[in-house]
């Protein structure tokens, strides 16, 4: 005999609303589980192609490395030393010959100076000069007071001119000034200046 407390129809209402709480669990479960899921996958494909990239990376530049290491060795092989040193040494030997010419005072550069600043109506007719007190003698003639005091100022203007004395003068027997003066120029003026 069989004794069924529960009547079909509770039973058969109860089954079909526990399905559906089921169901209901399962879908929203499977909702979230489903999002986590395709992250989940897209960050390990990401990750496995990364480092496959990372991977084929270094292999191809492992291979880029040997090859740049066999150029050099190849170029190496065709390097000429000797030349090499000879380079070096004429370069060392050019700066040495640069610092001598930076050093050296050319007097014939006295001689350029001064024909620069002599002025069209005035002759030189002696000088004398001290290269390494920078001073210089000057005798000479001007045809009047007003070109030897232009004579004056054209020195007293130039950078490589330190001063001028006032000129010592007096007028000759053919109405000429003759004057002494004295200038102090200054001597690195003289020395060697390299073209750029």
């Amino acid at each position: 005999m069989d004794i069924k407390l529960i009547p079909k129809e509770y039973k058969k209402d109860q089954d079909i609303s526990s399905q559906g709480f089921k169901s209901n669990i399962w879908l929203s479960f499977g909702a979230k589980s489903g999002l986590w899921l395709v992250l989940t996958l897209g960050l390990l494909v990401f990750s496995l192609a990364a480092g496959g990239g990372l991977f084929i990376y270094r292999d191809y530049s492992g291979k880029q490395k040997d090859a740049l290491q066999k150029e050099i060795d190849v170029l190496n092989k065709q390097r000429d030393y000797d030349l090499e040193k000879g380079v070096k040494d004429f370069d060392q030997a050019i700066k040495n010959i640069n610092k001598y010419l930076a050093a050296h005072i050319y007097p014939t550069k006295l001689f350029k100076m001064m024909d620069d600043l002599t002025l069209e109506k005035v002759q030189f007719t002696s000088f004398s000069a001290d290269i390494e007190q920078g001073q210089l003698s000057l005798s000479g003639i001007a045809s009047s007071y007003d070109d030897l005091a232009r004579q004056v100022k054209v020195f007293e203007s130039d950078k490589r001119i330190i001063s001028a004395d006032p000129p010592d003068s007096q007028l000759n027997s053919r109405g000429q000034i003759q004057f002494n003066i004295k200038i102090k120029f200054n001597p690195e003026s003289l020395r060697y200046q390299p073209s750029n």
